[in-house]
């Protein structure tokens, strides 16, 4: 297991680590309410590009009782002193975890207004786009995603949700992607990690095994963190749990233990 690095633009400070040259040979109203499939325009776009008006139509507003299978709920919570919610844009990100050759763009699966005054919050999974070749796990020829597309499996996609503001009010999340455009700085990471396969197994192939320790959900599927030695590592996919919205923002020491941290 080797270092992985989340782009420092994207997740400043956010230390994630995962598996690295070993693949290289080869209310109870929606949240969140799609009225189209998402779109992505290309495939590998670091941002959700919809093609038509209005695919996703969002709201933050509160729901009542437990979260229903298929949504991804969370809740805004403030577990360090003197920090507060606050609105901006919550985005669920793609992100390639290996850290062999150069790092590839992270894509922008949802991107939508937070307004940050609700107790709790949805999005269903058929709202996010699905991750592109470049941010897949999975066997490839070289280190370098943009030039080797994947060959072999398994082709899993990880993907993190934050909430940043949006510093110059343009309406979308910006990460450095963009010459002479400002990265907007994260002030919450949910404390939970989806993950994207294309079939189930009761137990993760090597070297996933490492870091699924209960097997994988078949689709889009959400993962609590689990503390082991000083990293974390994914139990049961939990998927009508509620999971923490930690507006405690990855370049504050203090927040280290309420970010995902994965090998």
């Amino acid at each position: 297991m080797r270092a992985v690095h989340l782009s420092p633009l994207l997740l400043a400070g956010l230390l994630v680590t995962g598996c690295g040259a070993t693949v290289r040979t080869t209310t109870d109203a929606a949240v969140v309410t799609p009225t189209d499939a998402p779109v992505v325009t290309p495939a590998d776009a670091a941002v959700v590009t919809p093609t038509d008006a209005a695919v996703v139509t969002p709201t933050d507003a509160s729901f009542p009782g437990a979260c229903r299978e298929g949504d991804l709920c969370l809740a805004p919570r403030t577990p360090v002193a003197g920090l507060s919610v606050t609105s901006g844009r919550l985005a669920v990100v793609w992100n390639q975890i290996t850290d062999d050759g150069p790092d590839p763009t992270p894509q922008v699966a949802l991107d939508i207004p937070f307004a940050g005054s609700s107790s709790t919050v949805r999005v269903p999974f058929t709202a996010i786009a699905p991750p592109g070749d470049a941010v897949l796990f999975c066997a490839r020829a070289c280190d370098d995603e943009a030039r080797c597309p994947c060959i072999g499996g398994p082709r899993l996609g990880f993907a993190y949700v934050v909430v940043a503001q949006d510093a110059d009010a343009n309406g979308r999340l910006d990460f450095g992607e963009r010459p002479g455009v400002r990265a907007d700085p994260i002030v919450a990471v949910g404390y939970v990690v989806v993950a994207q396969s294309p079939e189930a197994m009761a137990v993760a192939s090597a070297p996933l095994d490492m870091l699924f320790t209960a097997g994988v959900a078949r689709g889009v599927a959400p993962y609590l963190p689990l503390p082991r030695g000083s990293r974390h590592v994914l139990g049961a996919p939990e998927p009508t749990r509620i999971y923490d919205l930690n507006f405690c923002p990855p370049d504050n020491p203090a927040c280290a233990q309420y970010l995902p941290d994965i090998n």
